[in-house]
């Protein structure tokens, strides 16, 4: 391999994951990615686990789940609203994945933060 090339994805992990902050609630599929970072799926996944120990994917989903959960927690949005603003197009799939990552619903997540508030 050229040393010409390898300085291009020395950083690529740590740029790809604030690239996700920056815009997690937009398009972050594979097929995009590669395109804004200009190389192959095999570079961009295979560079991202080995620096972060899991996949792109997994960390998306983490990511806008956190994001999610914070909107639930200090906002008066919709579920809808903050499903659709951390990237997820459909809210039964987003309660879906939110409750099998803390165990309860939105709605019912946000009732107990309320309560606990109080």
């Amino acid at each position: 391999q050229s040393k010409k090339v390898a300085p291009k994805y020395d950083d690529l992990a740590i740029r790809l994951r604030h690239y996700i902050h920056m815009n997690y609630s937009g398009d972050l599929s594979v097929e995009n990615l590669c395109a804004v970072f200009a190389c192959s799926r095999t570079t961009l996944m295979s560079k991202f686990k080995s620096k972060f120990k899991i996949t792109v994917g997994e960390y998306i989903s983490k990511y806008r789940l956190m994001k999610a959960e914070e909107l639930i927690r200090e906002s008066d949005e919709t579920i809808k609203a903050i499903a659709v603003s951390c990237g997820f197009s459909d809210q039964n799939y987003f309660t879906k994945v939110f409750s099998n990552a803390y165990n309860m619903t939105p709605v019912s997540y946000r009732k107990a933060f309320v309560k606990t508030k109080i």
